[in-house]
């Protein structure tokens, strides 16, 4: 068996791309973000998470609740029954997601729940 070559992911992006002039107005959103936790293990310079004003004002830092989760996949199943698959779901914000302890749960769940084309997780990798 010939072995191929997977598209080069500018490539891959570009193929399935949606251009917002000829979708709009949208009847579902194109992609959903969720953020499993606001806690970083990083301290990044020029992050605004490092600054003293969000070490004092910006918590209260903790992990997404499973049943608040599931909740949202559940409402976005209701959505999809109706519109269609999401395009994409994102698993990141201001938190590391991987610091979340179900985190492999939560994409089970979504992968499951089968209501997205793409799921993404940015990280930063540590």
């Amino acid at each position: 068996m010939e072995k191929t070559k997977p598209d080069h992911w500018s490539t891959a992006y570009q193929n399935d791309r949606v251009k917002l002039i000829d979708a709009v107005p949208l009847d579902a959103p194109l992609c959903i973000i969720v953020e499993p936790t606001n806690v970083c293990n990083f301290k990044c310079l020029m992050c605004w998470q490092s600054t003293e004003d969000y070490k004092k004002d910006g918590g209260p830092f903790s992990n997404m609740d499973m049943k608040l989760f599931e909740k949202i996949i559940d409402d976005t199943k209701s959505m999809v029954e109706k519109y269609g698959k999401i395009k994409l779901i994102k698993l990141y914000s201001t938190g590391e997601p991987l610091l979340h302890p179900q985190i492999g749960e939560m994409v089970k769940t979504i992968k499951d729940a089968n209501i997205c084309v793409n799921l993404e997780i940015t990280t930063n990798g540590s």
